[in-house]
């Protein structure tokens, strides 16, 4: 849900990096602390850096591109370009936050080879369900604002 908000938020070219970083930060020390495992800033960074890499080629991905491609174009296309956007970034951290929960019941530890297989694994086939649940999220969030 934070990071839909997130996206949508975003206005300036590059600013939802900063935003995204931030969340994703969050989310994994949040999941470590439920799971009761003690992380460093190091690992958390690192395991970022790789997860950010695994993403990168994924539809998740193509979605932002093409999200912020039409938020270039005032009206719908800002609408319709943030709306993308969201579903990119919500259906990204969906599987960065489902990958490193399986791993840390798994192991008990932030093993960044098994989360990067789960996550590839979460992110090349997403379910029908998880992109209707994130598409929800937006489309709540869009009238939200009228």
């Amino acid at each position: 849900r934070r990071a839909v908000v997130g996206a949508m938020a975003a206005v300036a070219p590059g600013s939802d990096i900063i935003i995204q970083g931030a969340l994703a930060t969050a989310m994994v020390r949040e999941l470590a602390r439920i799971h009761e495992i003690p992380v460093r800033d190091i690992d958390v960074e690192n395991l970022l850096k790789r997860l950010g890499l695994s993403i990168r080629n994924t539809t998740a991905i193509v979605l932002a591109i093409a999200g912020n491609a039409l938020k270039a174009f005032p009206g719908l296309g800002t609408l319709g370009g943030g709306a993308l956007h969201a579903i990119a970034y919500g259906l990204a951290f969906d599987s960065v936050g489902r990958a490193i929960a399986m791993t840390l019941a798994e192991h008990a530890r932030l093993d960044a080879d098994e989360t990067e297989r789960n996550i590839r694994d979460l992110l090349a086939k997403p379910s029908r369900d998880r992109i209707e649940r994130v598409a929800g999220v937006v489309v709540e969030r869009l009238r939200r604002k009228d």
